[in-house]
């Protein structure tokens, strides 16, 4: 497991995440605080343009970098669909700003 990095959430919004077999999982629509402080990102998959889309919420901690590509190791699309989903306006989550910092684990 890699050290996590302290990264603007405006370096993850859209970037693609990969799942554990190297599949493309989805992309980072947002990143979120819950009450307790825990950051998760909403991988959004389906749709077109935005429209239709699945969004699913998975903890940081779950996400690692790779040479500038975000990955799911532990995550198969079967998985993620079973993750919670994530509806605009939810009073458990703060949506982070694009200046803020998160930590994401940087892969070995």
């Amino acid at each position: 497991m890699g050290q996590g990095e302290a990264i603007a959430v405006s370096e993850l919004a859209d970037k693609n995440v990969y799942g554990a077999q190297g599949e493309q999982l989805g992309s980072i629509n947002e990143v979120l605080i819950d009450r307790s402080g825990q950051q998760h990102a909403v991988i959004g998959r389906g749709g077109f343009l935005g429209l239709g889309e699945d969004q699913y919420i998975v903890p940081l901690e779950q996400l690692q970098m790779r040479g500038g590509n975000i990955y799911a190791p532990g995550l198969t699309q079967s998985q993620l669909r079973t993750m919670p989903r994530y509806r605009m306006g939810d009073q458990n989550y703060s949506i982070a700003q694009d200046q803020q910092q998160v930590q994401v684990r940087q892969a070995q």
